[in-house]
């Protein structure tokens, strides 16, 4: 006879709750303090260590929303080959999904990584960051201990991110860019083109794994995560942030 649904899903509350309280303990009593990834982007460790390394040029560009947070934006303008900047180059922005980064887009070998490939073939390649990720965490007057720092959704992303880093692309570069989009890449840029504005900065759109409805979603934990809202949980604890890549 199987359990019932009220005792597993009390069953998985009882789990987060613990695994979230631990998770806490662990990492004040191991790391001690929290260490801003902006200091650490503001060395140029993406641009050195992920690009330059591989061959291609890398500039590091700076988007301000509306709502004060600094996005980090990386620009390949050309590929490995060393082929000068013209202006016929077609720019093309690289938005990464949920809980990911930039660094998605060059992670693998230049044969395998979209964001090299396309600089190879011609596109002036350009990398999106979202608020609060590990190369995003900048803000004009907030800092990561000011609760109003963590208070957005992806409505945030689709209002405010992605328009300033689109405006940023075309006031450096003077073109409408192509936009790839994956994952939750794709829904905040849907959204974003709520925005008249959005329109003027964009003149075509490749959506990867594009989402929009969470209906077909099988596993019985992330339904449960999103029924008890466990970004809530989260926040009630304490807990602001944490490392996926950990």
């Amino acid at each position: 006879m199987g359990l019932p649904d009220a005792f597993l899903k009390a069953m998985i509350w009882w789990a987060v709750l613990i695994g979230v309280a631990l998770s806490k303990w662990f990492l004040v009593s191991s790391v001690g303090e929290i260490h801003s990834h902006a200091e650490v982007d503001a060395n140029g460790l993406f641009c050195t260590q992920l690009i330059s390394t591989m061959g291609y040029p890398c500039e590091e560009h700076q988007a301000v929303t509306a709502d004060g947070f600094v996005l980090a934006v990386h620009r390949i303008p050309y590929g490995a080959m060393g082929k000068q900047i013209t202006p016929t180059r077609q720019p093309v922005f690289l938005q990464h999904g949920f809980m990911g980064g930039g660094d998605q887009w060059v992670l693998d070998s230049p044969q395998q990584s979209l964001a090299f490939i396309l600089a190879d073939s011609g596109f002036d390649v350009w990398i999106g960051n979202l608020r609060c990720n590990r190369w995003s965490t900048g803000h004009a007057s907030l800092t990561t201990q000011d609760k109003k720092y963590w208070e957005w959704s992806w409505d945030e992303h689709a209002t405010f991110d992605v328009p300033a880093m689109l405006q940023l692309v075309f006031n450096q570069t003077g073109s409408r860019a192509k936009y790839i989009g994956h994952s939750q890449g794709t829904i905040i840029f849907l959204a974003a083109l709520s925005q008249s504005s959005v329109t003027q900065f964009v003149d075509g759109a490749a959506l990867l794994s594009p989402i929009a409805y969470l209906s077909q979603v099988t596993s019985i934990l992330a339904k449960t995560f999103a029924t008890i809202f466990v970004d809530k949980v989260y926040l009630g604890l304490g807990v602001k942030e944490f490392d996926a890549m950990d």
